[in-house]
């Protein structure tokens, strides 16, 4: 609990307006605010149904640092 209480405080103190879990037990992380907002969903195919589509050869890698970007 003052684990918790603590990361919340420091998170608040860093002005982060949200933050990401992957929780063991939602109830447990509920109880400090937090709620589920993300949730996954999976398929499967059969490999052989991409053969069908052609690569894309287009378009550029650009590499840098983000303050560089501008």
């Amino acid at each position: 609990n003052r684990l918790m209480n603590e990361i919340i405080l420091e998170l608040y103190k860093q002005n982060y307006a949200i933050s990401n879990l992957a929780p063991f037990s939602e109830s447990f992380y509920r109880r400090y605010g937090y709620e589920n907002a993300i949730y996954e969903k999976m398929y499967e195919l059969n490999p052989a149904y991409l053969r069908l589509f052609k690569p894309i050869k287009e378009g550029k890698i650009v590499r840098g640092k983000w303050k560089e970007s501008n």
